[in-house]
Order: structure tokens, then C-alpha cells, then sequence
């Protein structure tokens, strides 16, 4: 007969086990979270706090597309709303754009208050150098008033 004892689990261990597992998981998706949000700097500020930009692909790849998402809470309704970003390399802008919002895949006017999400997908030409780029976008409602600015740093490989 074996007693082997020693290798006996009970439920609530495993239980804690789970919990503990669980718990350091979010704390890590937490620091991750606020890593990712803390490279951006704000240049203005209006109705909308943003709280990230999320890069995707992080680097972004030459060629290929990149999304970049500002997250955030409106303060007010707004009825509509203009994006003008840049992303420039040493100063000098590789792409320059304006557009209406309500007119972007995914987003309607007029636009509520609350949670705040904007997907922005933007081509990065095969011809653009490797390096460290300057992203800056500003939103600004239809009353010409500013909503927010951010600006962040793109590594293009």
C-alpha cells in the first residue's frame, strides 16, 4: 500500500492557487496598461481626457498599416468633431492629414459623452526612413473648440 500524503491537494488550495494566478495576471495587465499609456504627453485639452494611445503593430513596420487608438472619457456631447495628425520625421511630416470623424469606419455623430474611442489606421510608406518618428493629433469639436491633443514617439523599423 502507498500513503502518500504529502502530494494530497485540497480544493481550497487550489482554489487559492487560482486566485493568487488570477490576481498577479491583472497586476501585470495593469503595469502593462500604464506603461503603454505613459509614453503619450498631452498638448491641449478640451472635452476629452485621454487616458491611452494604443500603437498597433508597436513598432510600427514600413509598408504595412498601423492603428493607433485614443482612448479617453468626453467630458460633453459634441456633434461633431475634426482629427488633424501628423507623423514627422525629424521635423519634417511624412504624413499629414485632416478628417471628419463622423465620417471614419466605426465612429458616429453626434458623440456621447463618456467613454471616448477612435481607431485611426494609417498606411506607413515603404519608402519611409527607419527611426524615431513624432506622431501629433488633435481633435477638435465642431464648434472649433479644442477636444485634445497628444503627441507621442513611433519607432518605424
Amino acid at each position: 500500500r502507498h500513503h502518500n500524503h504529502s502530494t494530497h491537494s485540497s480544493p481550497t488550495s487550489s482554489l487559492n492557487l487560482i486566485i493568487i494566478m488570477k490576481t498577479a495576471f491583472l497586476v501585470v495587465l495593469a503595469l502593462a496598461t500604464v506603461a503603454s499609456a505613459a509614453a503619450f504627453s498631452s498638448c491641449g485639452s478640451g472635452t476629452l481626457t485621454v487616458s491611452s494611445l494604443n500603437v498597433t503593430p508597436n513598432p510600427p513596420v514600413k509598408g504595412k498599416s498601423v492603428e493607433i487608438d485614443v482612448i479617453g472619457s468626453l467630458a460633453a456631447a459634441e456633434t461633431g468633431a475634426s482629427l488633424h495628425y501628423t507623423i514627422s520625421f525629424i521635423g519634417i511630416p511624412v504624413i499629414n492629414k485632416t478628417k471628419n470623424v463622423c465620417t471614419m469606419d466605426g465612429f458616429k455623430c453626434p458623440i456621447d459623452a463618456g467613454a471616448f474611442k477612435l481607431a485611426i489606421t494609417e498606411d506607413i510608406p515603404s519608402a519611409a526612413p527607419s527611426g524615431s518618428y513624432d506622431l501629433k493629433a488633435t481633435l477638435t469639436g465642431s464648434d472649433g473648440k479644442l477636444m485634445a491633443c497628444v503627441t507621442d514617439k513611433l519607432n518605424i523599423t
